[in-house]
Order: C-alpha cells, then structure tokens, then sequence
C-alpha cells in the first residue's frame, strides 16, 4: 500500500492503522449480514429503523468526540466507527437471538445449502467487483494522478451521495421481502407490478432528495465546511445526479436476486466495472481532469439504463421491453421537467444564504409538485388514502 498511495509526510503510521482497521470494520459489517437478513426475512422494519436511528446519532456523537479529541483524529475516528459497526451487529445479535427461534449460532455442515449459499454468494461476490472498480479503484486513479484535495472533494461527493442515497435504500429495503415473496409464490403478475413500481417510487423519492441539494450545492458545502476543496461542488452535483439515473438501474436488481439468476448480471457487471477503471486510467494518462471520473460514472449509468438493465431482465427474467422501458419512461419524464425548472429558478438567485434557503425550498416543492403530477393514477390514489386514513386516526385521538 505504501508503495502506490500518496500519502502526506509524516502521515505514514496514521494511514497504515486506519487501512487496518478498515479491514477490521469490513469483517465485522460482514458478520451483520445474517442477522439482518432475519429481521428483513420476518419484515420486522420498525426494528430495521429503530436500529437505523441509533446509529445515526451514534455517528453524530463521533462527530463532537472528534471535536474535542487529544488524539491524532484520523485514527480516532477509524476507532470509532469500528467500534459502532460492533455495536450495532451486537444489537442485531440480540434482537435476532430473542425474536427468532432459527437465529443461532450452529457448527453443523449441509453440503447441499452450502453449495446453494457458494452460488448465490460467489455471483454475488462478482457482481461487487463492479462496485470496487468503480467506487476504490476511481480513488486509487485520482490518488495516483493528482493533488490530495482532489481526493478530498470526491470523498466528500461519495459521503454526501451516500446520506442522500441512504433514505431510498431504506425505502428499497422495506419493499424488497414483498418481491422476493411474490415470485416464490409463483405470482408472476405481482412480482412485476412491484418492482416495477419500486423502481418509480425509488426514482422519485431520490430525485426529491437530491436535486435541491444539486440546486444549493455550493452553499451547503459553505456552511458545513471551513475551506471547500477544489472541485468539490461539481464532484459532488455529478456524483448526486448519476445517482439519480442510476437509482432507475440498481432498483431493478431485485428481480435477478429474487430468481437466483445472478450469473449474467454479475459477469456483465464486472464488465462494465473493470471497463471503466480501465477507461478511467487511459484518460487520465492523456492528461484529462479529474471530473472525468464522475462524467464516465454518468455515461455508465445511462448506458445501464437504457441498455444492459433492460436487455438483462428481458432475457433472464423474461420482462417484456415494453414493460421495462415504460417503467424507465415513467421515471425520466419527471427527472427532465424537474430538472430544467430547477436549473431555471437556480439564474433567479445570487449566493446569499438566505437566497439559497428559499431556493432550496423552492425546488423542494416544485420537484414534490412535477412528481405528483406524474406518477401514476392508482399510485396517487393510494397515497391520498393513506393521508386520509392517518389524519382521520389522529383526529379521532
């Protein structure tokens, strides 16, 4: 490691146990896994959030720990955040141990359901390797071809993404179990009908979140941090709008997982990852700027969704593409209307903060209204009903 990553003088020892920690924490999350598939399993969401909840403020807390911390700060927070990734999987331990009378620990050998988990897992562990390409090996490119402060504006853009993609992973996790159910039930009509539903809801619900933080990127970024880095406002409008495209493409992935058939997927997955690291590095070579991993990270995401993703289900899952692409329709259409009246309202505004408070809020609302207006009838029905039935229980308390 220390013969390819650009590492601050002196920062050497730092940087070594943070790298060794990190593995530590990736361990641990690993453990999580079955007890949080229990709880998925059994749809027991309130749990899910409650846990969610506390390990927010428990990140919050490493925050202010920071703040006031004697220690060299990097290795602190390493520290910190393995010790709430063993918090929680501890939390899930126990939850699992009391709720579920399967959930425990067992040394016995099925070679059956071994071989069964090794093919599900193995594709699984494949398809990943797309991930690391795109997320670790862009990191690597960036460290060996430009200043750290480059690097710090792309982690900065992956962190905000991430917070801001956390809310649709939770809405996606919620649905997931009634998708899986639906096809093992043999109910091919619902199966669909939900993830195709799921992909537009997720769509939304992300376009409603990070376009007015695209919109006001430049201010959020002035008052969470002291000095913002270079280029860490485009990073980061980049990172948030390929996610938004590509929210169309990873909630379809459902499906392949729900029939087992993941082979395809993660070969062409892995494909595509090591393609772009490749790409990524030939650029770079050339001497072109370091935004280019977030304009080849959209280009991917776009050729997802309007070919591989499509082409994937059509022929492993048997989707018709007129159902896909009519789901992929339902989810651009209020992505572009949205977007261009952001972009409008964003020339009606200077960089004062107040300005861009009620900016923010303006694109809010006119994002809430673009995707109301769009979504489909039985979806806004139904939405309208839940608020009913909520107002009128409240009322009646």
């Amino acid at each position: 490691m220390m013969h390819k990553f650009v590492v601050p003088e002196g920062r050497e020892f730092a940087v070594q146990v943070v790298f060794q920690i990190s593995i530590l924490t990736t361990f641990i999350a690993v453990l999580q896994v079955p007890y949080t598939a229990s709880i998925m399993a059994h749809e027991n969401m309130d749990v899910y959030a409650y846990v969610g909840i506390v390990d927010v403020f428990l990140r919050l807390g490493i925050v202010y720990l920071l703040s006031i911390s004697q220690f060299d700060k990097l290795i602190v927070y390493a520290v910190l955040i393995a010790l709430v990734h063993l918090l929680i999987i501890l939390t899930y331990y126990v939850i699992s141990r009391r709720k579920y009378s399967e959930t425990k620990l067992s040394c016995n050998f099925s070679k059956e359901t071994f071989k069964e988990m090794l093919g599900f897992t193995g594709w699984t562990a494949v398809a990943n390797l797309s991930n690391t390409f795109i997320a670790q090996g862009a990191i690597v490119l960036l460290n060996l071809f430009f200043a750290p402060a480059i690097i710090a504006a792309k982690a900065l853009a992956n962190q905000i993404t991430g917070a801001v993609m956390q809310f649709v992973n939770n809405f996606r996790i919620a649905l997931n179990p009634q998708i899986i159910k639906s096809y093992a039930s043999g109910n091919d009509e619902e199966f669909k009908k939900w993830s195709l539903r799921s992909t537009v809801v997720a769509s939304d619900l992300m376009l409603l979140i990070g376009l007015p933080c695209m919109a006001t990127m430049k201010a959020i970024l002035n008052v969470w941090l002291v000095e913002v880095p270079p280029l860490a406002v485009e990073f980061t409008q980049l990172a948030i709008l390929s996610q938004i495209i590509g929210s169309i493409s990873s909630s379809t992935y459902i499906p392949f997982v729900a029939s087992g058939k993941l082979k395809l997927n993660a070969l062409w997955g892995t494909v595509t990852g090591f393609g772009y690291f490749v790409v990524l590095y030939l650029f770079f070579k050339i001497g072109a700027g370091a935004l280019w991993v977030q304009w080849l990270y959209l280009i991917l995401m776009l050729l997802s969704v309007f070919w591989l993703r499509p082409w994937l289900l059509h022929k492993e899952i048997e989707f018709s593409y007129k159902e896909v692409y009519a789901c992929v329709w339902d989810c651009i259409k209020p992505m572009v209307v949205a977007c261009a009246v952001a972009f409008g309202l964003t020339k009606l505004f200077d960089d004062n903060l107040w300005q861009q408070l009620l900016l923010f809020f303006l694109v809010f609302v006119e994002t809430c209204i673009v995707v109301w207006l769009f979504v489909e009838p039985s979806l806004r029905q139904y939405c309208i009903n839940l608020i009913k039935s909520r107002f009128s229980k409240y009322s009646k308390q």
